[in-house]
């Protein structure tokens, strides 16, 4: 869902494009231009709106190729490509075509990037092995065959499923609208439209085949006004300011907020809500896929169309058997309905009060939960690549100064990202030597990134760029997928050693991400831990104490790592069922002062009584090996430098197998 958010987030600029045209044709016609100049800049904005759908998929298959570790332009080019043949099939069903064509435009790179990436991992799909050509080609050749596969089963779905709706028969059903009471079917309606914008699905094109019949009752054309639901009421009482009756949202976003980038958004807004265009708001907070502003995105057309329905019926206000534009400017539409009568723009204004009032209490509660730090968004469940929270929000926190440091972490992070997505990821094992039969006892996997030119990223710059873009989950479960995958291939060699991955806090503390990581680990049979730093231990003690069960339930073990740097607090020991504790190598390297070896020697004894193993980290130097001997008579797992810096899979395999001959743990 954070792809969709964040694609319809990069159509903003095409839509302020697009609505520009639309609103110099309306300026156009009220100022007795010549109508060829309002006619051309209404087409100009038609032809623009046709091919947003294309913009949209566009944008979210860039997004999604790079969730998915997929060349993000050539990957996005594929959706549009798989989007051409589905409007020529919709084409065939004009009104079906209007109806679908944003959803479908939604929901093919949704289906289709997935697929292209499972089949993009299978290896006689590749076109193009890894050495005879430039990785940019390789990346594009090696798109062909899983994108052809893809775009064949896309077309039998999109074909079967097209039959069925092509063949709805519509009979009959203007005389069950015209026996359905108002207050029934105007709320209906209202009810409809919200949920299908929602979901990015232009309500007003669902709903068109029911507003035509609407329009064309007989009761409306015989003089009676009695039956007032029709395209003009809907568009110049209920939907003030576009669907949703989003005029009253710039309005409390102006009176409630005190986000400037909101602000500016609502203000940006103002001008196109006056002829009922809103799909700047609806892209650009957004109203689509957002559960904070669902509520009063019904409630307030809801309410709107009760009022509206009571004052007909009490017959306080009459309208006029006509049908309006759209895109009639606001307060002249209602003067226009209401037979120029001024009470119908009073009540208009009433009506965008009410629903400012709607929205209001949403707009302050998103205020707390932004001043709280809390997220809006729904996380996305893939590798490498999401942008800035508050960009799909276009919410920033006062004080200004702290917004744009904020602001520019976050842009470096996304700059970082994008040469991250066309990095190599993989994985290196660093082994642990037992201090007394100096075997390799297990390794810790470590993550690593190869940039196309060859070279090898710092993990402290990726890493932290990684954890800006809220990537830390993504990664993690890349990381416990890869592992896994080493372990079966060390099992199929005939050989095992214990891995342990880096996780981080938001991993064990989100529920489902706990799950997914729980599920990968479960099959490596034990044989796959997790390692935590100490600041994840002053996290939510209740969700930790489940995570750490549901650990333990698959057989993985808990380990503490760089323990002694964070927040360390001696009561993380005992509070948390942990199973083994890596001391930082600054314990080892404080070891040649007395104080530092008591330090030294207290914590591994500690340790010991508490029935806890332990890791020393960063031993590099024989003089280091002597203080851990003379520290404790306890043994405990070595990893550093003096053995060996961290390896590739298969090298470690051959150093562990080289540790357990006889002569290498004489010779330590």
């Amino acid at each position: 869902m954070v792809a969709i958010r964040e694609g319809l987030l990069w159509t903003l600029p095409f839509l302020l494009i697009s609505t520009l045209f639309l609103l110099l044709s309306q300026i156009s016609r009220m100022s007795d231009m010549p109508a060829q100049w309002s006619n051309t800049l209404s087409s100009i904005y038609w032809m623009l709106r046709d091919i947003l759908p294309w913009i949209a998929s566009i944008s979210i298959g860039y997004i999604l190729a790079t969730l998915h570790r997929l060349p993000p332009l050539p990957t996005a080019f594929l959706c549009l490509s798989y989007l051409l043949p589905i409007d020529s099939l919709l084409a065939a069903t004009p009104r079906l075509a209007q109806t679908l064509s944003f959803l479908v435009a939604i929901l093919t790179p949704l289906f289709c990037v997935p697929i292209i990436a499972r089949l993009h991992g299978l290896r006689w799909l590749r076109l193009a092995p890894r050495g005879i050509a430039s990785s940019a080609v390789r990346e594009t050749l090696n798109l062909i065959l899983p994108g052809a596969v893809t775009g064949v089963i896309l077309l039998l779905l999109v074909s079967t499923t097209l039959i069925p709706l092509s063949m709805l028969d519509p009979a009959g059903l203007q005389d069950w609208l015209a026996r359905m009471p108002a207050i029934v079917l105007g709320p209906v309606l209202v009810l409809v439209n919200s949920i299908a914008w929602f979901f990015g699905i232009h309500g007003n094109y669902l709903l068109q085949p029911i507003l035509d019949m609407l329009d064309h009752l007989p009761a409306l054309h015989e003089g009676h006004h009695h039956y007032a639901l029709n395209r003009a009421m809907l568009f110049t009482f209920v939907y003030t300011g576009g669907s949703g009756a989003t005029l009253g949202l710039i309005l409390a976003i102006l009176l409630c907020s005190s986000q400037k980038a909101l602000r500016l958004l609502a203000l940006l807004s103002l001008p196109t809500a006056f002829i009922n265009i809103n799909e700047i708001l609806l892209f650009g907070i957004p109203l689509i896929l957002n559960p904070w502003l669902l509520a009063p995105f019904i409630l307030a057309p809801m309410t709107a169309m009760v009022c509206t329905l009571g004052v007909l019926e009490l017959g306080w206000l009459t309208l006029m058997p006509m049908q309006l534009p759209f895109s009639t400017p606001i307060l002249f539409n209602a003067y226009a309905l209401s037979g120029s009568n001024w009470s119908g723009a009073a009540f208009q204004c009433f009506l965008v009060a009410l629903s400012a009032a709607c929205y209001a209490p949403f707009i302050r509660r998103m205020e707390q939960r932004q001043h709280l730090g809390q997220s809006v968004h729904i996380k996305s469940m893939d590798i490498t690549f999401t942008r800035l929270q508050e960009a799909s929000q276009l919410l920033t926190r006062e004080p200004v100064s702290q917004a744009v440091l904020h602001q520019q972490n976050k842009d470096a992070a996304m700059r970082d990202m994008r040469a991250l997505s066309h990095a190599e990821f993989y994985l290196e094992f660093q082994p642990q030597v037992s201090l007394h039969n100096r075997q390799c006892s297990g390794c810790e996997a470590l993550l690593r990134i190869r940039t196309p030119d060859g070279s090898i990223l710092s993990p402290a710059r990726f890493l932290q760029s990684l954890h800006e873009a809220s990537q830390m989950t993504e990664v993690d479960l890349w990381v416990a997928r890869q592992a896994l995958q080493q372990y079966r291939q060390w099992r199929s060699e005939g050989f095992t050693l214990p891995i342990s991955i880096n996780v981080s806090g938001a991993t064990l503390l989100d529920p489902t991400a706990l799950e997914h990581l729980a599920s990968i680990l479960a099959r490596a049979e034990g044989m796959i831990s997790v390692e935590l730093t100490e600041e994840t231990l002053i996290g939510d003690e209740h969700a930790l104490h489940h995570a750490f069960r549901r650990l333990h339930d698959i057989g993985a073990r808990i380990y503490i790592d760089d323990f002694g740097t964070g927040y360390a607090a001696l009561s993380h020991l005992y509070r948390y069922d942990i199973d083994v504790v890596k001391l930082d190598r600054s314990f080892i390297l404080s070891s040649d002062t007395d104080k530092g070896m008591q330090v030294l020697s207290g914590i591994l004894n500690l340790c010991h009584g508490l029935q806890l193993q332990v890791v020393v980290e960063g031993v590099e130097t024989a003089e280091q090996m002597q203080a851990l001997h003379m520290a404790s008579t306890h043994d405990m797992g070595i990893q550093g430098w003096y053995f060996s810096k961290s390896l590739p899979g298969d090298a470690l395999r051959q150093f562990t197998q080289k540790r357990h001959l006889p002569e290498a743990s004489a010779l330590g």
